[in-house]
């Protein structure tokens, strides 16, 4: 059940907006629910450290991605693979 409900933890220093989510300061676990097709967009699901979910928002794909990862941060966006959102 937790592979199936987490990819991985942030941790964040100030409040940001993670795909239009605000969230504050603090740990948080992400997880990723695949679109149908896989290839289509997705949601970002945000917990918290007791396992609450916090918010979520879409995640889109990244076709154009070269070497996709687990989990990454580039240019402003969090990547759970090829699935990504904004963080401002």
């Amino acid at each position: 059940e937790i592979q199936a409900k987490y990819a991985g933890m942030i941790i964040v220093e100030r409040k940001v907006t993670v795909g239009g989510t605000a969230v504050g300061a603090g740990a948080f676990g992400i997880g990723v629910v695949k679109g149908t097709p896989a290839e289509g967009p997705g949601k970002l699901v945000i917990y918290d450290v007791a396992g609450a979910k916090v918010g979520e928002a879409v995640a889109q794909w990244d076709a154009a991605l070269a070497q996709p990862v687990p989990l990454q941060f580039t240019n402003g966006r969090l990547y759970v693979g090829r699935h990504y959102v904004e963080v401002k």
